[in-house]
């Protein structure tokens, strides 16, 4: 297990969290999830979210199916009557409910929070702020902190490196919703060729050993320590601003009929290089697999020929990237996402 390049649990989140004054309920549960890592890691398990926050802190991912508190949310639903985003619930604490609603491919979250009031009637409180844009890879659900009620917003990560902010509210019957806190972690990754496709059979074994240093690149492009050193430069500084623009390149991996197993074939998202190797330079796209500006698959690389008019693919691989061991977690400073910030 990797903690810090292998400093001790305590000594590792010293470190880390020497701001000047660090936040002692982020501090402990930075400690806990460090012990929680190793813990899973002894186990041979993988340190999934919910289980490296458990029990110090608990997500409650259920929704609400009661038609009254439903109906209250749609009733007070800032944006006002939805005819097509769906109004959902969920319980803070008994009296106290949120409702949101997810919006468009990125799934955008609105939320509010309101309780029933003396009167029977609902009515909204404060929403706290976020600490993080509330869509796509981040979201925000009722939970637990030291047992108490709680906001726990989770801002997920894939590059350069898997991890995650977990910022916490909790909230107070008494005063209301609390100072936040927060944590960030750190997981290690790993790469792994898992399908290659050539124009002729020499191509696969002359490439296959380039296809995991370039998509080291593509995650880590700023990193100091590329195994392809200045082999891999920016492709418009060889090739022109002209032959790298998006509308020239690649749509899809060339298979050169095969059929390619990864589930997203189609770039995302791409740049195009220039690599030296065997005495030449190549022409190489590497992006994301997805639908549209999603990024959802595994890495493409697409190896070509430039021939002035045209580019002449020799060979396309899929590189499949994990998340592996826990390598480290901080103290951070939550900051207000608006929209300056997000």
């Amino acid at each position: 297990m990797k903690l810090l390049a292998g400093l001790a649990v305590p000594a590792a989140l010293a470190l880390l969290a020497a701001s000047p004054a660090p936040d002692p309920r982020a501090a402990a549960l930075a400690e806990h999830i460090a012990k929680r890592a190793a813990e899973l890691e002894a186990a041979g398990e993988q340190p999934d979210l919910d289980a490296l926050l458990a029990p110090l802190v608990t997500v409650d991912r259920e929704d609400l199916e009661d038609p009254e508190i439903l109906e209250w949310a749609a009733e007070l639903n800032p944006l006002g009557a939805q005819d097509y985003w769906t109004v959902q619930a969920a319980e803070v604490t008994p009296g106290l409910w949120m409702g949101y609603m997810l919006q468009g491919t990125m799934h955008c979250q609105t939320d509010w929070f309101f309780t029933s009031g003396s009167g029977g009637a609902p009515s909204l409180i404060e929403t706290p702020p976020s600490y993080g844009l509330l869509c796509w890879n981040g979201t925000r659900r009722p939970g637990t902190a030291d047992g108490r009620p709680a906001l726990v917003q989770t801002v997920g990560q894939e590059r350069p490196v898997y991890g995650a902010t977990i910022t916490v509210t909790p909230y107070d019957e008494a005063r209301g919703w609390q100072r936040p806190y927060q944590v960030t972690y750190r997981l290690d990754d790993s790469f792994a060729l898992a399908e290659q496709f050539c124009a002729e059979p020499a191509s696969c074994a002359r490439y296959a050993d380039l296809a995991v240093p370039i998509a080291q690149h593509v995650t880590r492009p700023d990193s100091s320590d590329s195994a392809l050193g200045d082999r891999l430069q920016p492709g418009e500084t060889v090739f022109g601003e002209e032959r790298t623009r998006w509308r020239e390149l690649f749509a899809d991996i060339p298979t050169f009929g095969e059929e390619a197993e990864t589930g997203f074939p189609t770039f995302s998202t791409a740049k195009a290089y220039a690599l030296e190797t065997g005495g030449e330079t190549l022409f190489v796209q590497a992006g994301i697999g997805g639908v549209g500006w999603r990024e959802i698959g595994d890495i493409l690389i697409v190896i070509a020929r430039d021939d002035g008019d045209a580019l002449t693919p020799l060979a396309s691989c899929v590189v499949v990237r994990e998340p592996t061991s826990f390598r480290s977690v901080e103290v951070t400073q939550p900051e207000i996402c608006d929209d300056e910030t997000c």
